[in-house]
């Protein structure tokens, strides 16, 4: 009798929707707040993403397939839906709740509303590209093929993030 040859874990298919949703929906919701700065709205948008996986489950190769397609087509919704909401909404720095998505427990309530503020400062390209690569640790590479940009332009974004996040942060530190 034959023994099945493991699949390595990136090739093998995800066992079910149920147990990838589990996993990844959390992410994919703190992320999606992260973009749209709003904890509600980020949360309809990564369970719209996750119904369009759901649509398509069947095609999914592997697991890291389905992650790309959600977080995908979960920054597609939050575009759309930052093009949709009103100018005013846009002038002011959004919802500062992040409700526990910066990993570090030693974090104060405040530094989370200083840095909430100062991601909403940034242009969208530059906030998509600074949570996908520092909050959710995809490369410039991965992070490009979610974005439809090139590796190169995503690394030029994220740098412009990056200074822009410093001179926001130390501005508000100051102020304090």
């Amino acid at each position: 009798m034959k023994t099945a040859r493991p699949i390595p874990a990136e090739a093998a298919p995800a066992a079910s929707f149920d147990e990838f949703f589990r996993e990844w929906y959390p992410t994919v919701a703190r992320a999606m707040a992260l973009i749209v700065r709003d904890r509600d709205h980020g949360r309809d948008i990564a369970q719209e993403g996750f119904t369009r996986l759901y649509a398509n489950w069947s095609e999914m190769s592997s697991p890291v397939h389905s992650r790309n397609f959600v977080f995908k087509a979960s920054i597609n919704l939050a575009r759309s839906h930052l093009r949709r909401r009103r100018p005013l909404e846009l002038v002011g720095l959004g919802s500062t709740e992040l409700f526990g998505s910066i990993s570090d427990a030693s974090q104060t309530s405040e530094d989370r509303i200083l840095l909430s503020a100062a991601l909403a400062r940034l242009s969208r390209r530059q906030r998509e590209s600074v949570v996908l690569v520092d909050y959710l640790g995809y490369d410039a590479g991965s992070a490009g093929e979610i974005l439809g940009l090139a590796a190169p332009t995503v690394r030029v974004h994220l740098t412009r993030g990056r200074a822009q996040l410093r001179l926001h942060l130390s501005d508000s530190k100051e102020e304090r």
